[in-house]
């Protein structure tokens, strides 16, 4: 999270102070919204019990790689389709 800010921060680096500050907490509510998005698709996930899980063709050990983003099944990257 601290580097996304960063990063951010790091493109206004010659931008004035009030610009400054608005850019830090643009990238500060960008990251707490992507932290909340994620949290709400780990909680529906730990919500499906053992069978819905297995019909949707997944495991448990499948859910970080779909919390983190983009997910294929069978190990392919999203951008290799």
């Amino acid at each position: 999270m601290v580097s996304q800010v960063m990063k951010s921060v790091g493109a206004a680096d010659t931008a004035q102070p009030e610009s400054l500050i608005g850019t830090v907490l643009a990238a500060i509510v960008g990251v707490v919204k992507a932290w909340a998005a994620q949290r709400a698709v780990a909680d529906e996930l730990a919500g499906l019990d053992d069978r819905t899980v297995a019909d949707l063709g997944l495991t448990r050990g499948d859910f970080p790689a779909i919390i983190a983003g983009p997910y294929r099944r069978g190990g392919e990257s999203a951008d290799a389709a």
